[in-house]
């Protein structure tokens, strides 16, 4: 080769890598003026602009950055001299410590909320004390890291004066206290309602939603049913009503109260019943906890995600070996467990998501691209599906084809089992239905394997369920 055509090819190398170190906007990162994430090459950056320049310093000089960081209330982060994303209103950057697995509040369990809206209001109260408050409260900068609930947004403090009203109070009410009195008056579920209501549900609805034995509850009826009885002019309608200094803490308090005791409504149904059932009988998930730690010694990986994980008891498995795990499950009751066994136990491996396969999370928000989807940001080295497929074949109507080609989104390596129509479980799924499933056997489910993966290792369990190690091709 000539030595032109090897600079020409040297140059065009150099340019494809600086194209991909060109900084790139977050694209959920457009709302505060004062700084903006962006993405570097494989790193998430923030930018702090001159315009936040004097809260970036009293957030720093305070005490209070070293005080939310060392209690794990916020992410920390360090200044570095690049990358730059606009030099014009460049102050300084910060690389934040990097967050493993991104999940939206409508994904969450209710302990998880509950979590979220008591650690910020125990930052806010820390924030008044060294004379800052949070100028925005919206569960959407909570973020799960290291088996914690944690503030992401460097930039919400602002200084506080002294008798000023909190802004993001009503914020507050609408995106964490709304949800969370949902969850506990009506259903535990409804903390997916934040997905159709990203900026959060007004008093004025939420009054219309709550039961009517709600308004005995003295928090409730403050927060809540006052606001929503709040009328004036448009304008004045508009404002965050005043909350002098003398009045703060007791707010504060009353909030703090409010959601402490607060408790999800469960509604169990029959085949919750029966599908907790699936892990009562020792043997099957002793042979199967043996057969899937034998898939793991031929295999290396660092990440998982264990989609209809239950409650998690091969996500915990995962997370002994140091693998990071997505525990994903469509019920939110099995997902609160889980999650608080997090809690209790320190993990700092597994991330929850309350996650339907049959109706993912899509890409959403401004141009879809504000909050990527849930096969985007589950990609892993290793997809666990097991007693997973006849709720999704036969529940659910789903090609065994679609149900494998997930698989293969999600992972490179999959460990999935098949349930056979002989199943007792299947049997009581096809009672009262026609069985139109003339595919559903092993020996198409293997036909259909062998498109995506190799079959590494199989094991037929004692119950006539058969364990398969793939790998895609």
């Amino acid at each position: 080769m000539d030595a032109g055509k090897v600079l020409c090819r040297q140059g065009f190398q150099y340019i494809q890598k600086e194209i991909m170190n060109q900084p790139e906007r977050i694209a959920a990162s457009y709302k505060d003026p004062d700084s903006v994430v962006f993405k570097a090459g494989n790193l998430i950056y923030r930018q702090v602009n001159h315009s936040y320049l004097p809260n970036y310093r009293l957030l720093h000089q305070s005490g209070l950055y070293d005080i939310l960081t060392q209690k794990q209330l916020l992410l920390s982060h360090q200044e570095v001299s690049t990358p730059v994303f606009d030099e014009h209103t460049h102050y300084t950057t910060i690389l934040p410590e990097q967050l493993l697995v991104i999940t939206y509040p409508h994904e969450w369990s209710f302990r998880q909320w509950k979590d979220a809206a008591l650690h910020l209001l125990e930052i806010l109260e820390i924030s008044l004390r060294h004379e800052m408050i949070l100028k925005d409260a919206t569960p959407v900068n909570m973020q799960m890291h290291k088996g914690k609930m944690v503030w992401i947004d460097t930039a919400s403090f602002t200084s506080h004066e002294k008798n000023s009203p909190w802004i993001a109070y009503r914020q507050f009410c609408e995106c964490f206290l709304a949800p969370l009195l949902l969850m506990h008056y009506n259903y535990a579920d409804a903390g997916k309602l934040f997905q159709q209501y990203p900026n959060g549900i007004s008093m004025k609805q939420l009054s219309c939603m709550l039961p009517f034995k709600a308004r005995f509850n003295v928090h409730v009826l403050m927060h809540v049913y006052l606001q929503a009885s709040f009328k004036g002019t448009t304008k004045t309608q508009q404002q965050t009503p005043a909350l002098k200094q003398k009045k703060l803490s007791a707010i504060i308090d009353s909030l703090k109260t409010c959601i402490g005791k607060l408790e999800p409504r469960y509604i169990h149904f029959d085949w919750d019943l029966y599908y907790q059932s699936l892990w009562t009988s020792e043997s099957y998930l002793e042979e199967k906890t043996i057969a899937v730690g034998r898939f793991l010694k031929d295999i290396s990986v660092k990440t998982a995600v264990d989609i209809g994980c239950n409650t998690g008891h091969f996500t915990r498995m995962l997370a002994a070996q140091e693998i990071r795990v997505i525990a994903a499950d469509s019920s939110s009751s099995a997902i609160d467990e889980l999650y608080a066994h997090i809690c209790k136990n320190n993990e700092r491996h597994i991330y929850t998501c309350i996650q339907d396969l049959s109706n993912p999370t899509p890409n959403e928000g401004l141009l879809l691209k504000e909050r990527a989807s849930f096969f985007t940001r589950a990609k892993s080295d290793l997809v666990l599906a097991v007693a997973l497929i006849h709720h999704l074949c036969i529940a659910k109507n789903i090609p065994i084809a679609s149900f494998l080609q997930s698989l293969a989104i999600l992972g490179d390596y999959a460990i999935t089992e098949f349930v056979p129509k002989t199943d007792s479980n299947v049997q009581l799924m096809l009672k009262n239905r026609k069985d139109i499933f003339a595919n559903y056997t092993q020996t198409y489910f293997e036909t259909e394997i062998k498109e995506l993966f190799d079959i590494m290792q199989q094991h037929t369990l004692e119950n006539g369920r058969i364990l398969y190690l793939l790998r895609k091709k």
